[in-house]
């Protein structure tokens, strides 16, 4: 979701859209980014990002908060969160409070990370990311039974017992992002289903299959919800309801579109119908 300048047009856009149809919203995550990048942008061709570096990304938590208060029913969640430049238990208590304010409406879209500069920044090692988000995921569900145990995270050890407080209500959803198959193991293995991310005009549906097949078989007869996030789609929405079928027929649960870049509600009516929403609490997403 875009990063509006003020509250009352995202609470107000945020309200059009649950009006609309559309079954979830979500907020994206950098913590800090650099001037210029050496890393390799891994949802472009040339491996450079097709958004600018010097924008405002307002706190993902912040935003979420903000939403579910101005709506209803519609599902927040986060895509991504990189989680190993946070720390789990302080979002595993972020991620509590807010099932605690408003039970049954949250997913917790997390990956590894792919910018180098920004791990530095924070003092995390980026090649430690894949172990440290696999402990980090263990983490998180540790801290939500209310209990943390001295010593059972080789990331994230406490050195004594520790209360974690408040805990949910509901069993928040973990997804896992990422195309590796590292990162395909951990979302089937690790994880309550896996969010597919690729820009519209690359999408290969033979190469999501394979995708799909892999993440298949890592899970051992286990079904993960499969979500797919399509970025560069605002002015596209027709042409992405054309292959919403063979989404479907692929195993997609939960598609993800970009919304109108301006943040006009009124043009929430007509994104809905390009996609053919057919009423509140579906499950296209913006």
């Amino acid at each position: 979701m875009p990063t509006p300048s003020g509250h009352r047009k995202l609470r107000s856009w945020a309200r059009a859209a649950e009006d609309a149809g559309f079954g979830s919203l979500w907020v994206s995550d950098h913590i800090m980014l650099p001037a210029q990048s050496q890393s390799a942008y891994p949802f472009s061709a040339d491996g450079r990002a097709d958004w600018s570096m010097d924008g405002d990304w307002y706190d993902p938590v912040v935003q979420l908060a903000l939403v579910a208060a101005s709506t209803e029913q519609i599902v927040l969640g986060t895509a991504i969160l990189i989680a190993p430049i946070r720390h789990p238990y302080v979002v595993a208590r972020q991620f509590a409070s807010l099932d605690r304010l408003f039970p049954g409406r949250l997913v917790l879209g997390i990956g590894a990370g792919w910018l180098a500069e920004e791990f530095d920044a924070m003092g995390v090692d980026f090649r430690r990311r894949g172990a440290l988000t696999d402990d980090w995921v263990r983490a998180v569900r540790t801290a939500w039974s209310g209990s943390v145990p001295a010593g059972v995270n080789r990331s994230y050890p406490a050195k004594v017992p520790m209360h974690s407080r408040p805990v949910p209500v509901n069993d928040i959803e973990i997804v896992i992002g990422g195309t590796s198959g590292a990162a395909l193991r951990r979302a089937a293995t690790l994880g309550d289903g896996w969010m597919a991310h690729e820009a519209f005009a690359r999408l290969d549906l033979a190469d999501l299959g394979r995708s799909i097949d892999e993440l298949r078989r890592h899970a051992g007869g286990r079904h993960p919800r499969i979500l797919l996030r399509l970025v560069g789609t605002a002015n596209a929405l027709d042409a992405v309801a054309e292959i919403m079928p063979d989404l479907a027929a692929l195993g997609v649960d939960e598609l993800i579109v970009d919304p109108p870049t301006d943040l006009d509600p009124a043009r929430l009516a007509d994104a809905a119908a390009a996609l053919a929403l057919p009423s509140a609490g579906s499950h296209s997403d913006v």
